[in-house]
């Protein structure tokens, strides 16, 4: 039997994991149980550099305060926490809306993350398709 000396195994693990983490993605294993992605809980940003590195960071959760500060209604870009009343505001058509979620809308200040999540599904599902009915209403 051949022993594995320890540059052997420096290469042979990372690649074992990236092969199980590739794997994972492939089968869909990946995302949370909760349908939310990793882009989903940062507002769509893959960097957070420079946030969260006071008392209490990394916790996971921004508080209520952080995340409503972190919406601002007035890029015109859908995040998680974009409301159905911010859509109607930015001049989607509410027929076009309900064709592309799929059903009836959620309530004015129900945020899109809420209702992707009341239906079990990810907001980035949708995500993409409501951001083309803003674009198309224009500014």
């Amino acid at each position: 039997m051949v022993a594995l000396k320890a540059k052997h195994l420096a290469i042979l693990v990372p690649a074992i994991f990236a092969v199980l983490i590739g794997l994972a993605m492939v089968f869909g294993l990946w995302n949370a149980r909760s349908g939310r992605r990793f882009a989903d809980l940062t507002g769509g940003r893959a960097s957070s550099v420079g946030r969260g590195s006071g008392a209490g960071a990394g916790s996971g959760r921004a508080s209520e305060a952080e995340r409503i500060l972190e919406h601002d209604s007035a890029d015109r870009v859908v995040r998680g926490m974009t409301t159905f009343q911010d859509l109607s505001d930015w001049g989607v058509a509410p027929d076009a809306l309900m064709k592309v979620v799929g059903g009836k809308m959620g309530a004015p200040d129900m945020t899109v993350r809420d209702w992707c999540s009341g239906k079990g599904i990810g907001v980035g599902t949708v995500k993409s398709r409501i951001q083309a009915l803003v674009d198309a209403a224009g500014p």
